[in-house]
């Protein structure tokens, strides 16, 4: 199983875990309570930790591809590098850190 499969698995059994609680237990034959809620944001967390890293991880090795190969393809270029690697994730995070305070 590749990286990216176990990053939105865990996003999507997170999911099911939060929201769609008594068909899960039911799914795996457990009665459902409130562990469930704290495995379903656990695993949802992982995920979206595994999908920031990675588009973070995605910045710096551009950045560093860069720096040493001195590629600037339009692909590969700062201003790409910034909006894709760096704003998402941070706009992301913003998102998620005031959805968790309401």
């Amino acid at each position: 199983m590749r990286d990216t499969d176990n990053v939105f698995a865990s996003m999507w059994f997170g999911f099911g875990h939060l929201f769609h609680t008594e068909m899960m237990a039911k799914y795996i034959g457990w009665s459902s309570n409130l562990f469930q809620k704290e495995v379903g944001y656990a695993d949802f967390a992982l995920g979206v930790l595994g999908v920031l890293s990675v588009w973070l991880g995605c910045g710096f090795v551009h950045i560093g591809d860069i720096r040493k190969n001195g590629n600037h393809s339009p692909g590969n270029g700062l201003l790409h590098i910034l909006r894709t690697c760096f704003s998402i994730p941070a706009v992301v995070a913003v998102l998620l850190v005031l959805g968790a305070v309401k």
